[in-house]
């Protein structure tokens, strides 16, 4: 149906004819439209054109008719009789046309009638908006013929039991799924979170989220973090909020999710604040907002957390507006961040759009987000398009659209692959000192062929999830004040299952006499002592602990594997040892604080019998002898 209707448009400049019958008969059917008795509307209007017709208004009155009654057939056609039997009708008819035609999907007539509305109306106020629908049209075009192969699924049968779902978010390693419901509380409608687990590749039904996050009130637009144990989400008018909405934080102890805090300034303003998406890495927020600085309507915002305090709330850093590479001076919303972190999905009516809102995407390149692209036709349709979810392996995705009888519904289907993200995998692991106490720590994860470098933090548990583009190698990095770093290097392979992940144990070893540790990130060329650039990284993380511990005095002992001659591993290995000493001293750091010696073969870590243990086994340690 229509949002407007022609004849109520049109009513301050019709000039009724002569006809004193005709202009009665036409009165009458005016005020039965206006009692909404369309039948007899209808019936009225068809005998004033089958008399007469020339008669425009009898053609727009029951055109409306048939608007009201939400019969687009039937109202075409009367619209296109109207064309035949009026030689110069009123602009208008043409635009009503090119709606009806575009909301049928049917472009090309649609571009037809939208064209002669434009070559017909004078006025620019009135031009400026079928410039806009002209746009979308011609945008509906391209995206239609360059139509993506998607079948679109139905959603778990075992969720919709609850009511209407939508806006969804997974965990990386696919086992949690949170999304609103719209459902009946047995006094009112209103939006809660519910959840579903996944047992043998089957999701459980859903249930109300466990916990405190559930109020009388409603919940919604929310974000869940990879390792599915943060959850941030919008609510309006509550009693501790800042603007009319505010952005939520809880998190999640076992099975249950704890009571909702209000994450507060600066993200939270007297503003409208919503819609939060949370980073791979978990260190950036995205956002919605119309605060002061807004470039349009709504604009997506971000905001970089800056830790953790002791409650476990995350401390927010000040919000920087996406920029207008990203925002228009109309509305962007629904902000998702996929697991590669390198794709932004939002949904906007301000760039070209085929519908209402449409699903983009934009990639990262060199730390900035690049000019964002329609994602394509049936993502997008010429309804609205609000919310998108990708998958980790980046297989699946989720939509969230009012498609369906101009109702929020949710849709999934399988990406098809010039539209799909990179695949990633989930890194989990858990950090900890010798006595594995759980330690909180900065991860820093470098992809070794670009040095791209992602910073992220465990939990106050010592837990950290990751998820990285699988069929890459990584150098991973902890620290934490009061400890040796832990280093390591690793492969995603394509062998590697994608739902089980990868994981780590780590060690922390304290700054005390004795202590050694593995620098697994330095890199030699074969056979030799020369450092490759992919070794600067650690050793520059090395360079930075001398640094900041100046009495310390460390030995750095160079190892191999049992291959070849003792004679030659001793030297090799010494020579190795004394590259990173060279570097550290061309630094700055004092030789008198540095020994190095070579150990060839003669103190394995790992058996020589295995490739993987020979690897381990060639490695550059170092110790601490004097604090």
């Amino acid at each position: 149906m229509l949002k407007y209707l022609i004849i109520l448009c049109l009513l301050p400049f019709i000039c009724f004819s002569q006809n004193s019958k005709q202009d009665k008969q036409f009165a009458k059917a005016l005020k039965l439209f206006h009692n909404q008795k369309y039948d007899e509307c209808i019936e009225i209007s068809q005998k004033l054109i089958k008399k007469d017709a020339s008669f425009e208004n009898g053609y727009l009155l029951l055109a409306d008719c048939f608007s009201a009654l939400k019969q687009d057939q039937k109202q075409t056609e009367i619209l296109l009789q109207l064309t035949n039997n009026i030689s110069k009708p009123r602009p208008q008819t043409f635009k009503v046309l090119a709606q009806l035609y575009y909301q049928r999907s049917q472009f090309e007539t649609s571009k037809e009638y939208i064209n002669r509305y434009l070559e017909n109306e004078t006025k620019t106020a009135k031009r400026s908006q079928a410039v806009r629908l002209k746009s979308k049209i011609e945008t509906a075009l391209q995206l239609f013929n360059d139509s993506l192969a998607i079948q679109f699924e139905t959603v778990p049968e075992q969720w919709t039991k609850q009511g209407a779902i939508y806006f969804i978010r997974i965990s990386a390693d696919d086992s949690l799924a949170i999304f609103t419901v719209r459902h009946h509380n047995g006094r009112f409608i209103q939006e809660d979170f519910f959840q579903s687990g996944k047992h043998e590749n089957e999701w459980s039904d859903a249930i109300p989220a466990q916990g405190q996050l559930n109020t009388p009130m409603n919940e919604g637009a929310h974000c869940l973090s990879p390792d599915g144990k943060w959850l941030f989400f919008t609510a309006c008018g509550r009693s501790d909020g800042y603007g009319r909405c505010d952005i939520y934080f809880s998190q999640k102890n076992g099975n249950s999710w704890s009571k909702p805090v209000n994450i507060g300034q600066p993200v939270n303003s007297a503003a409208w604040e919503s819609q939060p998406a949370l980073s791979a890495n978990g260190r950036d927020l995205y956002f919605v907002s119309n605060r002061s600085g807004t470039i349009g309507g709504k604009d997506i915002w971000r905001s970089r957390i800056k830790g953790i305090d002791e409650s476990g709330r995350p401390i927010m850093g000040k919000p920087v507006n996406l920029g207008t590479n990203i925002n228009t001076p109309n509305d962007e919303m629904s902000p998702f961040i996929h697991f590669d972190n390198q794709h932004l999905y939002f949904s906007s009516n301000g760039h070209q759009t085929m519908g209402g809102l449409d699903i983009f995407t934009s990639k990262k390149r060199n730390g900035k987000w690049q000019k964002p692209q329609n994602i394509g036709y049936p993502i997008n349709s010429i309804h609205d398009d609000s919310g998108y979810f990708v998958s980790t392996n980046a297989q699946q995705a989720w939509l969230t659209s009012d498609r369906k009888d101009e109702k929020l519904s949710l849709f999934r289907f399988k990406i098809p692959a010039e539209v799909a993200p990179a695949p990633t995998i989930f890194v989990k692991g858990s950090i900890h000192d010798k006595l594995q106490n759980p330690l909180f720590a900065q991860i820093f994860i470098t992809q070794l062929n670009n040095s791209n470098t992602d910073t992220i933090i465990s939990n106050n548990n010592g837990q950290f999830l990751a998820s990285l583009p699988k069929g890459k190698s990584y150098a991973l990095t902890v620290q934490k004040k009061g400890f040796l770093f832990y280093s390591k290097h690793f492969q995603l392979s394509d062998t590697i299952n994608i739902k089980e992940g990868y994981h780590l144990d780590i060690t922390l070893e304290p700054i005390e006499v004795g202590s050694k540790m593995v620098l697994n990130n330095i890199f030699f060329e074969v056979n030799s002592a020369q450092l490759t650039v992919a070794s600067n990284t650690e050793l520059d993380r090395l360079l930075k602990l001398l640094q900041q511990n100046s009495s310390l005095q460390i030995e750095i002992s160079g190892h191999t594997d049992n291959t070849g001659t003792s004679a030659l591993n001793e030297q090799l290995s010494l020579n190795r040892a004394a590259s990173v000493v060279k570097y550290l001293t061309s630094k700055g750091i004092s030789a008198t604080r540095l020994s190095y010696k070579g150990y060839g073969a003669t103190m394995p870590v790992a058996t020589n019998t295995t490739k993987e243990g020979r690897q381990q086994n060639r490695r550059t340690e170092i110790k601490i002898t004097q604090q």
